[in-house]
């Protein structure tokens, strides 16, 4: 006699709760990475994994290599490379997939008796549709706790991570990659849990089999430890998943070196090695631009023609990754190491539309995951061949972009945008020496200067005389000279004539009673062909170069 729906429901817990506790212990203990450090197997373990799948409906053969972690799997003429680590995960996972398992067979119970297609009972349920299982469970299920359970399971399937209807085979693939934050695409979990049911005779029931028992007992050794298994490897908190990952804006007017600042905080957060010259797989670097969307961003739909067996094109249409998905698997990927997407400029984009339902992944908890997840059917699929996968940002994952203060379209970016980042101010202000710092000439004045004191006494003028925001000043680097030799006295008076001029004359010098340039000068067209060869620069703003102080450094 089969047990009824209660007796089957009373041994097992509220999925939900279950599913958090796991996910909790799960990320706390750093399991995944403390699993990693196991490099061998018993012979004796190797050949009941092996054992495993030759019972396979489809038999695979499993070849442990000598001294690695590495393993391969043949079946069907196919090879898959595995390792230990995923073996153990597998058994570590078995029991959640067990209680699953569970309440599947609470579900076929529910519907023995039903005339329908199963998969479309289970679909009206998953929509919460009132139909032939949910009355069945209000028939047959007695207890209002396990009609809870029960009802919870078959119609909340966000609730544990469900993604399929319950009465498929393959229902609890998706929910054991997004509760252990394994890419599937990656890795073969699901099929090394299969090895280990292929000794249960009942698939609503998780049978305490031999090997499942075996390797239980290396997971146990491996987590009770207090030393590596191998006392050769790296301490355990090297590996632990990297934690930290934030949204930062780095602002200020424009040349006052940004992006300078950039490199130097992507090397504080661990990217030693970066140089922005050069290709680095850590760092995603992007430029914002008024025609950049949404699909540059994350990525987008593109026809491709493939020539099918009769020799005929077929279009297909295949996602193409943006930016940010690029930078969000590699996060994924390589969990123990800071992974940094650069957006330069972004007061020049909609950044609202570039984001778009991203903008939700951009609240963090303490570690700097997301504490939301959304679904994007086109990022799930891509990373893990799941489109109902949650998708959310790491703790690893950083998010760094430049805003120039002077843009006029810079408060386009609306309050709700900018409270999701930390800003780091970016100052006008050079202490000590820098690189290229050439001698310029300026017509009015008794003897050259330098271009430090000049952007300076531009900058203290700027504000305390013509009284304008600080964001109408420029940086050091708002033009950059050529290194060394390069730099000549021709070729820096037609850069400040070039690149500085026309800045002044539209954002700086902007209204009538401007006095940054003597009075006479009424045009753009008569302070550019004046430069150089008269004074253009008022007596009020050139009698900050008179006390000399600053031209010390020239002597």
């Amino acid at each position: 006699m089969s047990e009824t729906c209660d007796e089957l429901l009373d041994k097992l817990p509220k999925i939900s709760e279950y599913r958090k506790t796991v996910m909790e212990a799960f990320n706390n203990e750093h399991i995944i990475e403390r699993l990693g450090n196991v490099k061998t197997f018993t012979p004796e373990l190797q050949a009941e994994w092996q054992t495993a799948g030759n019972n396979l409906k489809h038999p695979e053969t499993m070849i442990f290599y000598k001294g690695t972690s590495n393993i391969l799997i043949k079946t069907n003429g196919s090879y898959v490379f595995t390792s230990l680590s995923a073996l153990l995960l597998a058994c570590y996972a078995y029991k959640y997939v067990g209680i699953l398992w569970g309440y599947q067979s609470v579900v076929k119970e529910l519907l023995k008796d039903c005339d329908s297609e199963t998969d479309v009972v289970a679909k009206e349920a998953r929509d919460k549709k009132t139909g032939f299982l949910v009355d069945s469970i209000h028939n047959k299920v007695h207890d209002p706790k396990n009609a809870d359970k029960i009802l919870e399971f078959t119609t909340e399937y966000s609730t544990w991570g469900g993604a399929k209807t319950v009465d498929r085979n393959d229902f609890w693939v998706s929910t054991v990659y997004s509760t252990f934050n394994v890419v599937q695409s990656r890795s073969d979990i699901h099929t090394l849990i299969r090895y280990i049911a292929t000794a249960e005779t009942d698939s609503g029931k998780l049978v305490d089999n031999k090997l499942y028992r075996d390797t239980y007992k290396v997971v146990e050794e491996t987590l009770n430890s207090n030393s590596d298994v191998d006392d050769n490897l790296p301490e355990v908190s090297a590996a632990e998943t990297r934690t930290g990952g934030e949204n930062v804006i780095f602002y200020g007017a424009p040349g006052t070196g940004k992006s300078y600042g950039i490199t130097d905080y992507v090397k504080e957060i661990g990217v030693e090695d970066y140089d922005p010259q050069d290709d680095n797989d850590l760092v995603f670097r992007t430029t914002l631009h008024p025609e950049y969307e949404y699909s540059d961003f994350v990525g987008q739909l593109q026809p491709t023609v493939k020539e099918n067996s009769s020799g005929k094109d077929d279009i297909t249409y295949d996602f193409k990754p943006g930016v940010f998905t690029e930078a969000l698997q590699r996060a994924y990927e390589r969990y123990s190491d800071p992974v940094v997407l650069i957006l330069e400029e972004m007061s020049r984009a909609n950044v609202a539309g570039v984001f778009g339902d991203i903008f939700q992944l951009l609240d963090r908890d303490s570690n700097g995951r997301s504490e939301y997840s959304i679904n994007n059917d086109l990022i799930a699929d891509h990373i893990w061949k799941d489109p109902e996968h949650k998708v959310y940002i790491p703790s690893n994952l950083y998010i760094v972009g430049t805003v120039n203060t002077s843009d006029q379209n810079v408060f386009a970016m609306d309050t709700a945008f900018k409270r999701r980042f930390s800003w780091k101010y970016t100052p006008t202000v050079v202490t000590g020496n820098f690189e290229n710092n050439p001698i310029i000439e300026i017509k009015g004045l008794d003897k050259p200067t330098d271009w430090k004191t000049f952007f300076t006494n531009l900058d203290d003028y700027i504000v305390n005389e013509l009284e304008l925001t600080e964001d109408k000043q420029i940086g050091a680097y708002f033009i950059k000279f050529p290194d060394g030799n390069d730099t000549t006295q021709d070729v820096v008076q037609k850069l400040l004539r070039d690149k500085l001029l026309h800045y002044l004359w539209q954002d700086v010098a902007i209204n009538p009673q401007q006095t940054l340039f003597k009075p006479n000068i009424h045009s753009f067209s008569a302070l550019y062909s004046k430069f150089n060869k008269e004074q253009i620069f008022s007596n009020d703003f050139l009698k900050l170069f008179e006390n000399g102080d600053d031209n010390d450094q020239m002597e």
